[in-house]
């Protein structure tokens, strides 16, 4: 699998999705859970289990698989540093990532 590895990129795959779409991306970024910071415009754009990552650059929705062990519903888990993998996307509600996979990277 050809991954691009990227950081502080979500700002540019939301401002320039088509660049980026269909490709896989590897972020480091913080887990939101189900958005608990409010930093996404918009409504999860696959299903309400829909999670947001979060870089310097900005904040994307994850639709697909997401951390164990961290509770979407819970602010603490919104300091945990994650790696993902996933694929980037759009559809009719905006951009977003399709997890392939994803772990806890710092649990601080």
């Amino acid at each position: 699998m050809n991954v691009t590895r990227l950081s502080n990129i979500v700002g540019g795959i939301i401002d320039h999705p088509g660049q980026l779409a269909g490709q896989t991306v590897e972020i480091i970024g913080y887990y939101r859970g189900w958005d608990l910071l409010k930093e996404v415009q918009g409504t999860p754009p696959v299903t309400r289990s829909d999670w947001v990552i979060a870089d310097s650059s900005g904040a994307i929705y994850v639709t697909g698989v997401g951390p164990q062990g961290l509770d979407p519903a819970s602010k603490e888990a919104t300091t945990k540093i994650i790696r993902l993998v996933a694929t980037v996307q759009q559809n009719q509600n905006g951009v977003y990532l399709q997890a392939i996979s994803v772990e806890l990277v710092s649990a601080e």
